[in-house]
C-alpha cells in the first residue's frame, strides 16, 4: 500500500523500495543498500544521487562512511506543495490518500531518537527541501539574505514559498544587502509576514544565506547548491544573539532601534 502511494507521487519502483527501506531501517551507506535490496550497486548509486538532489535523501557521516537519510513522511506533503502548479494539480488526489496514510508510514519508521545533527542537502531540490523545513518554524525567521542570488538560483520556488510561510503565520526578519531585488521584493513585506532591513551592497552581501529558527540554523550555498542543517540549540541561541545586535545595529544607522528581545525570541 505505502509503496503503491509513493509511485502515484512520482517514485519509481526501486526508489520507493530504497525510500521504504530507510524509513524502516534507518540511516545506511549505498552500498548496503545495494546489497539488502539485491539491487545492481551503480544502479543503486544512481538512483540514491537523483534521490538526494530530489531532497527525498539526505546524507550525513557516520566513522566517516556517508549514510542516507530518509526525508520524514510528514515532510512529504510539503515537498508535494511545492512542486509544480501544474503537477499539484495531478497530484491532488493522491495528496489526499498520502494525508490519510500518514500513520501507516510512521508505524513502519523506525523510533530513534538518535537523529542526525548535522543535515546536508545537495542540487536544487536538496535546496528546496531545506527551505520546506524553514516551514516547521515555531517562531519567527532570523535571515541574512540576499534576494537576487536566491531567486537566480531557484526560479519560482520562491512565490510559492512565501505564500506557504504567510499562511503558516511564520514572520521573517531579513538582513539584505540593498539592490534592486531587494527593493522590489520589500514591496510585499507585509503580504509575505516580513521585514527587511537594507544595509549597503558593497559591505554586505549575505551569500551564502543563513537562517535561524526553532534549534536550527541553515547555511545555503546558492554557487554550490548545497544546504546545510545545524541542528543545536546552543548555536542557534548564540546565532539569533548575533543576529539581534547586528539588526540592532542596522536598525540605529536608520534610527529604527526597537527592544527585539521578545520579537526573536524561539517560541
Amino acid at each position: 500500500m505505502p509503496q503503491d502511494l509513493l509511485r502515484q507521487i512520482g517514485f519509481s519502483r526501486v526508489e520507493s523500495k530504497i525510500y521504504l527501506y530507510l524509513l524502516k531501517v534507518g540511516p545506511q551507506p549505498t552500498s548496503v543498500i545495494s546489497t539488502n535490496l539485491g539491487i545492481n550497486r551503480t544502479t543503486a548509486y544512481q538512483i540514491t544521487k537523483q534521490l538526494v538532489e530530489k531532497g527525498i535523501l539526505h546524507t550525513t557521516q557516520k566513522h566517516g562512511i556517508n549514510h542516507l537519510n530518509p526525508l520524514n513522511p510528514h515532510e512529504l506533503i510539503s515537498y508535494i506543495e511545492l512542486e509544480e502548479k501544474e503537477v499539484l494539480k495531478t497530484y491532488e488526489k493522491t495528496k489526499l490518500e498520502l494525508i490519510r496514510a500518514i500513520d501507516k508510514l510512521k508505524d513502519i519508521s523506525i523510533k530513534q531518537d538518535v537523529s542526525p545533527k548535522i543535515r546536508v542537502y545537495q542540487g536544487k531540490g536538496g535546496l528546496k527541501q531545506a527551505y520546506i523545513d524553514t516551514l516547521s518554524s515555531q517562531g519567527p525567521l532570523l535571515a541574512y539574505s540576499n534576494f537576487q542570488s536566491m531567486h537566480a538560483a531557484l526560479p519560482g520556488f520562491f512565490p510559492e514559498y512565501y505564500t506557504l510561510r504567510a499562511g503558516k503565520k511564520i514572520p521573517a526578519f531579513c538582513l539584505c544587502p540593498d539592490n534592486h531585488e531587494s527593493r522590489e521584493r520589500s514591496k510585499s513585506n507585509k503580504k509575505e509576514l516580513r521585514e527587511t532591513v537594507l544595509v549597503p551592497e558593497k559591505q554586505f552581501t549575505f551569500s551564502p544565506e543563513l537562517i535561524i529558527y526553532n534549534d536550527k540554523v541553515i547555511i545555503m550555498s546558492w554557487e554550490e547548491k548545497t544546504a546545510t542543517i545545524i541542528e543545536s540549540e546552543d548555536i542557534a541561541n548564540l546565532h539569533r544573539r548575533i543576529f539581534q545586535l547586528t539588526w540592532n545595529h542596522a536598525k540605529l544607522i536608520t534610527n529604527q532601534l526597537l527592544d527585539t528581545t521578545t520579537l526573536f525570541a524561539k517560541k
